[in-house]
């Protein structure tokens, strides 16, 4: 570890140099390719340990639910999807219900939609029952999977189906004007 505190105050002094020259941008360059892989070896035993936890996590988690016959929100979606999207008579006499017993079927914050969401609203919708709102410059749900570019993509399907299907909410309720 005081190898690499050396090198970096070596570092600092060469970017307090001002114009950089060719052998110190090489220096540099040389440097940084060092620094990273001594940070690797010395973090190799930490990855290791860390990729040991979390595989064990992840048994265990499996076990606990399959003892406790349990799912959470990801098994739900999958096992959803899974349910009305299949190929068999079944699947298809499910999906057909459903379809038939949503009259209209709107989301809000669709911009906070997962791809598996989407397939799951996918199945369900008929014709045009769908109603979608969002703004995908709020999107927020990315670590959850949510996927902005999807409500992207319904926007311009809806724009290019004709004025009917899409309307743009320019006003703003929600704030004051000058938000």
């Amino acid at each position: 570890w005081l190898e690499i505190e050396k090198m970096k105050e070596v570092a600092r002094h060469f970017r307090k140099q001002g114009k950089a020259k060719m052998e110190i941008e090489a220096f540099r360059d040389a440097l940084d390719e060092w620094l990273g892989c001594q940070m690797e070896l010395l973090a190799a035993g930490v990855k290791s340990s860390f990729l040991n936890f979390v595989l064990d996590f992840e048994a265990r988690y499996l076990a606990r639910k399959r003892e406790r016959a349990g799912l959470d929100f990801d098994d739900l979606e999958r096992e959803a999807v899974g349910l009305l999207g299949g190929s068999k008579p079944a699947h298809a006499a499910i999906r057909s219900l459903y379809q038939k017993h949503f009259k209209f079927i709107m989301v809000d914050e669709f911009q906070d939609t997962s791809p598996i969401q989407n397939q799951l609203i996918h199945l369900v919708e008929s014709g045009n029952n769908l109603f979608i709102v969002g703004d995908w410059r709020q999107s927020i749900y990315g670590f959850r999977g949510a996927d902005a570019s999807l409500f992207l993509e319904k926007e311009k399907e809806f724009s290019s189906s004709g004025e009917e299907n899409y309307l743009t909410l320019t006003e703003n309720f929600r704030s004051r004007p000058e938000l």
